[in-house]
């Protein structure tokens, strides 16, 4: 593999998220979800034992930097990684993530999304 293959594939598995006067590099597939906060947003990691770290950035400036195959918006205050889901109560309008003891809401405007998905099962 050259060398601009490799710095896109690393682009596209990577965000950068500021903190303070400093930007983290943070590996897309160690994202669990991510939640707005107002002005910032808390990112859960698989390897932080559920303590989000907090970015003073907004959750809507985050998402076009997310890898749309794996990354869902399932409700205005979050952001999944959907190969992390445990399961979803479409009667509940809510999902679990695999390690995660919050259960996440499920939005009315992706509702239809879901049931749409599991209707062609």
């Amino acid at each position: 593999m050259n060398q601009e293959k490799f710095n896109k594939l690393m682009a596209f598995n990577i965000i950068w998220l500021p903190e303070n006067s400093k930007l983290d590099k943070i590996f897309q597939n160690d994202v669990m979800y991510l939640e707005a906060n107002g002005n910032y947003t808390n990112v859960y990691l698989k390897h932080k034992n559920n303590t989000p770290k907090t970015y003073t950035i907004q959750l809507g400036k985050i998402e076009p930097q997310l890898n749309k195959s794996i990354f869902l918006r399932i409700h205005r205050s979050y952001i999944i990684n959907i190969t992390q889901i445990e399961f979803i109560s479409l009667s509940k309008l809510e999902c679990k993530l695999i390690g995660i003891e919050k259960i996440i809401p499920i939005g009315n405007e992706i509702e239809e999304l879901f049931r749409s998905f599991f209707k062609s099962l």
